[in-house]
């Protein structure tokens, strides 16, 4: 089943963000190249060191013994070393071309939630119920808030994760603020259609 990458990164050095960035669109298109999927960043607007990355896989198994093992990745991760850390990173059963429209989204709001192993379906239910308001508010055909399970949990409670594009953002609870917004390099130093 195709599933979701998210990543959260920190600018080692702000005085050296551009580099940064650069260093990871680079390091990003290599990923794009391997796993075919559309991969974005979100700089956080409270905290504009911490990026977001969100990419797609085939699998977990794609992404942690293909991908991850492999020349490409390990030239790709020396090459952003000096400049990054991984925070975190974890996958979701979010079907990467399902929320395409959150990928080409100017800004985002992101929500993680703990759900006791108990309340797991509670919680999918209630997610249900909310994400057909919000579409029934926003009036708009495109999905544009997504949610879904964390794939590779171990042990403790169970991790939801959900995001709603820019322009829903009026319409969400006072919790879901618009957290990030999309990470644009100039017209010469474009990469690729998918990080813009």
């Amino acid at each position: 089943m195709p599933i979701t990458e998210i990543a959260l990164l920190r600018v080692k050095n702000p005085n050296k963000y551009g580099d940064a960035i650069l260093k990871l669109f680079h390091a990003a298109e290599e990923q794009w190249r391997w796993s075919l999927y559309p991969i974005r960043a979100f700089r956080q607007v409270e905290d504009p060191t911490l990026v977001y990355l969100f990419g797609g896989w085939k699998s977990v198994v794609a992404h942690l013994e293909d991908w991850l093992p492999s020349a490409q990745n390990k030239a790709a991760l020396e090459s952003i070393k000096e400049y990054l850390e991984i925070v975190w990173m974890f996958h979701v059963d979010i079907e990467p071309c399902k929320h395409l429209g959150i990928l080409n989204a100017p800004s985002i709001a992101i929500n993680r939630y703990f759900v006791k192993r108990s309340r797991k379906s509670d919680f999918g239910a209630l997610f249900k119920v909310r994400q057909t308001r919000l579409e029934e508010i926003a009036d708009d055909p495109d999905p544009n808030f997504t949610g879904g399970w964390r794939i590779d949990n171990y042990g403790g409670d169970e991790e939801f994760f959900s995001s709603a594009i820019g322009r829903m953002l009026n319409n969400t609870p006072r919790n879901s603020s618009p957290i990030a917004v999309t990470i644009s390099l100039p017209k010469r130093k474009r990469l690729w259609p998918m990080l813009r």
